[in-house]
């Protein structure tokens, strides 16, 4: 992912699909603030990245990425 020339924050808009009840957000191992379907998390550095989100019945979904 690039960053728009001289922009030096990138804000992503997160959604999970399916699951069930609440869910909680991990960026790099680090939970997030939100326990809804949806999250927005500001990318701050370029750096790789990897986004989990999981449910109460403790499914789980991945994205790895690269934040030039």
């Amino acid at each position: 992912i690039k960053r728009l020339p001289g922009q030096s924050r990138l804000p992503l808009r997160l959604t999970s699909q399916g699951g069930e009840g609440q869910r909680w957000w991990f960026v790099n191992g680090v939970v997030q603030s939100g326990h809804g379907e949806k999250m927005t998390f500001e990318v701050e550095k370029a750096d790789d990245y990897q986004v989990l989100v999981m449910d109460e019945s403790g499914q789980t979904a991945v994205a790895r990425f690269t934040v030039q």
